[in-house]
């Protein structure tokens, strides 16, 4: 009976001790996601006004993801169709060399869902994805286009 109860308790302390592999990021403020079936966590984001729109900015090391809508109502603005709600990730290569991929009027798709505007705190929350298309058609060799799925930030400044 002392085998069995010693056997149990390796094999569940195990299990718990197994279990605990998965790493849990919370930034506050944040915005994250799964970019091109990878985790992708910024080190840096913001809102800011601009030429009529808000853009929705992360930041990581040489990366940038920029989403832009037309308000920051509580509401669905989908990508693809229009130059006025889009998403970009740019990646820089060099000193004045970047990688850029858009979406815009009938090209890329996705949307970005703004589930949270706090106006007393002037901050920002939501979910996005999207798929972008490689701004150089001539580009052989990068890919065509990139992914980001289950986008989220959350608390994200708003600067005026």
């Amino acid at each position: 009976m002392k085998k069995l109860f010693l056997l149990l308790t390796i094999v569940l302390t195990s299990l718990t001790f197994n279990s605990c592999n998965q790493e849990i990021f919370f930034r506050d403020p944040a915005m994250q996601g799964s970019f091109q079936d990878r985790f992708w966590l910024t080190d840096n984001v913001r809102v800011y006004t601009q030429d009529g729109g808000f853009f929705i900015e992360g930041i990581r090391g040489n990366e940038t993801i920029t989403l832009r809508t037309t308000s920051l109502t509580k509401q669905r603005y989908p990508f693809g169709t229009s130059n006025s709600k889009t998403a970009t990730y740019t990646l820089k290569l060099g000193e004045d060399e970047f990688l850029v991929y858009d979406t815009g009027l009938k090209h890329g798709s996705g949307s970005v869902l703004i589930t949270d505007y706090n106006d007393e705190a002037q901050t920002v929350s939501g979910k996005f994805e999207f798929e972008a298309i490689n701004k150089n058609p001539l580009d052989t060799i990068n890919a065509p286009k990139v992914v980001l799925e289950k986008g989220e930030f959350y608390n994200v400044p708003i600067y005026k």
